[in-house]
């Protein structure tokens, strides 16, 4: 099976066992990605996320400066994961994604044939950002591979997020590029 086939729109293709897919509104996951759920607390003079998992415990906390201009992700014991920092001197918004003190993703919009593109790079790969971002429903990609998939979920009166990430080592980063996502939301919504 190829990677493109781990999202494919539905109806579920003929021959294909139903154990190893999920639907969801439309969409065919593959059943071995893992998923977790990052919920935006609303009332808040900073941004605040709350990343769970499936049985609803907690697994990451992201906070927001009051300037918005940086965010600290922690784990569920509080032990610092990374930051994402605004890159002040930059055409159009770029976030970095740091860790352990060394920049490994330089996250940025990017004009691209009159349309605008999320991407650039993670610890050395081109990073892409492809799908609806205004609906959050996009893949993310670093080099040839894909490495997670969002959604927006309906659950709450807030916002809530789906992500799914294939391997365990991209987790955090799936994680970082929704935040960026939502930051580069909001600033729009600003404009």
């Amino acid at each position: 099976m190829t990677e493109t086939a781990h999202f494919v729109q539905s109806p579920l293709p003929p021959g294909i066992a139903d154990d190893m897919f999920r639907m969801k509104r439309g969409l065919l996951y593959m059943a071995s990605g893992k998923r977790l759920y990052m919920e935006q607390k609303d009332i808040s003079p900073r941004d605040k996320f709350t990343v769970y998992n499936e049985d609803h415990n907690p697994v990451y906390y992201i906070q927001g400066s009051i300037t918005g201009l940086s965010y600290r992700m922690t784990d569920s014991d509080g032990n610092e994961i990374l930051q994402i920092r605004k890159r002040m001197v930059s055409m159009l918004p770029a976030f970095l994604i740091v860790q352990n003190g060394k920049t490994v993703a330089v996250i940025r919009k990017r004009i691209k044939f009159m349309y605008l593109e999320v991407g650039g790079k993670l610890q050395e790969k081109d990073l892409h950002v492809t799908g609806n971002y205004s609906d959050f429903n996009f893949s993310i990609r670093a080099g040839d591979s894909l490495i997670g998939r969002v959604d927006n979920e309906c659950l709450t009166w807030g916002d809530v997020y789906g992500m799914e990430f294939l391997n365990n080592e991209d987790r955090e980063y799936v994680v970082a590029v929704t935040v960026i996502m939502d930051a580069f939301a909001a600033a729009a919504a600003r404009e």
